[in-house]
């Protein structure tokens, strides 16, 4: 399948999100239709700046949807998401309409999922265990969802990525908190999430990200602005893929020429 699969990763505050939306804003402004899933509202900031700057319009805006206007191209971005809302859109076919997909907060996911499980306890006062065991809550105010419940949740959330990545049309750009000195499931559960992606940027502040992972281009370890050099080089793949399909259509357009006559 030809399409982007690229992964901004960092710790809260690094510029995670403002890489993506950077991205975002630069496809749209090509032309492509963009739909931004924002999880913890973190675009709200940057959208107000680069509307006050005149670099973008806000168009239609509701409690959940924001329209942005770049070059008379329009941005979706769909806010204040619940997990269930989020995998509703990953998972229908309205996602394949759209040419861009940004997925702002894996880890927003799984922990939304981890809340509504540990909130569905306290109010039943019991939990069910992945081996199917019957688990009391005796105290729900100070009752917090033990570990050995987390493996699930995390392999239900590395399922809408992989779906995302691997079962949809549009390209993909996600963003991933690091995790700091957690599980080793949460570390293994990182490891599979990079490896679904062609590009993994390791975000260290707004002027520094190292590259994990890079796909088709020489060898870079670091990035200055990873903002604006990171979608440089998102955009330039995206482009060698739109001429290898143009190629590889051509081809087959000929081959079957060929057979016809």
């Amino acid at each position: 399948m030809f399409k982007l699969k690229g992964l901004f990763y960092g710790k809260a505050g690094a510029g995670k999100t403002y890489c993506a939306l950077t991205t975002a804003l630069h496809f749209a402004k090509q032309g492509y239709k963009v739909l931004y899933l924002d999880l913890e509202n973190g675009t709200d900031k940057a959208i107000v700046d680069l509307a006050v700057s005149g670099k973008v319009e806000i168009g239609e805006v509701s409690e959940s949807v924001v329209n942005v206007i770049i070059n008379g191209n329009t941005l979706k971005i769909l806010k204040t998401l619940k997990w269930i809302d989020t995998e509703y859109v990953v998972y229908s076919d309205t996602i394949n309409k759209y040419d861009l997909v940004v997925l702002d907060g894996i880890s927003e996911v799984f922990n939304q999922k981890r809340d509504f499980i540990e909130l569905d306890a306290k109010r039943k006062k019991r939990f069910i265990s992945p081996q199917g065991g019957i688990h009391e809550v005796k105290d729900p105010e100070t009752f917090v969802l033990p570990f050995f419940m987390y493996p699930p949740i995390y392999d239900d959330t590395a399922q809408v990525v992989r779906h995302l990545t691997l079962k949809t049309k549009p390209h993909v750009i996600m963003t991933l908190r690091e995790s700091e000195g957690e599980s080793s499931t949460k570390q293994k559960f990182e490891q599979d999430i990079f490896a679904l992606f062609d590009f993994v940027f390791h975000v260290q502040s707004p002027e520094l990200a190292y590259v994990k992972k890079i796909r088709g281009f020489k060898k870079i370890t670091q990035v200055r602005n990873p903002a604006e050099e990171c979608t440089k080089i998102l955009m330039n793949y995206v482009n060698v893929l739109n001429k290898v399909l143009k190629t590889k259509v051509k081809e087959e357009t000929t081959e079957n020429k060929s057979e016809e006559t």
